[in-house]
């Protein structure tokens, strides 16, 4: 009996939490992504579904001069009380980024960035994942990043 009570003050608590919570955040030292869109995300969590993608469009603005934008992807899974963490292979993102302008950016300039993932083979049906999506120029210098708390769903 306790052990039902425990679980279900937890759900509510989640629950209230999540109505009044963002589920994108900026990631630390870095400033808000402008403009930025995620399918699916609004208040509360991100919620994605198992085989479709992971859509996101946001401006960066090049820091320097900029001839070539990387996308990388970091997840961390929590189950069972434990922390799984998965890096998103650079093969997998290597066409998931399209820019509304080429490159190269001149410093100050200002770019529309349209990314696409499949929903990751890491996130398990129902249990809620993080995932940090960082843009960083030729040089590794982070152009962008942020976190979006995330469950995956069936259709």
């Amino acid at each position: 009996m306790i052990v039902k009570a425990l679980i279900l003050a937890t759900f509510c608590v989640a629950a209230s939490y999540q109505q009044g919570f963002s589920a994108i955040s900026t990631c630390s030292g870095l400033t808000e992504p402008a403009n930025l869109y995620i399918l699916n995300c609004g208040t509360g969590v991100c919620n994605f579904y198992k085989g479709s993608y992971i859509l996101a469009r946001w401006d960066v603005q090049a820091k320097n001069y900029t001839t070539l934008l990387r996308p990388s992807a970091h997840l961390i899974v929590s189950f069972g009380g434990k922390f799984r963490f998965y890096d998103i292979a650079e093969d997998q993102l290597s066409s998931s980024l399209i820019t509304g302008q080429n490159l190269p950016l001149q410093a100050g300039s200002v770019a529309t960035v349209n990314f696409q993932m499949p929903v990751p083979y890491g996130a398990v049906f129902n249990i809620p994942f993080q995932i940090t999506i960082t843009i960083s120029d030729q040089l590794g210098h982070v152009v962008s990043c942020f976190t979006a708390y995330s469950i995956v769903k069936n259709y």
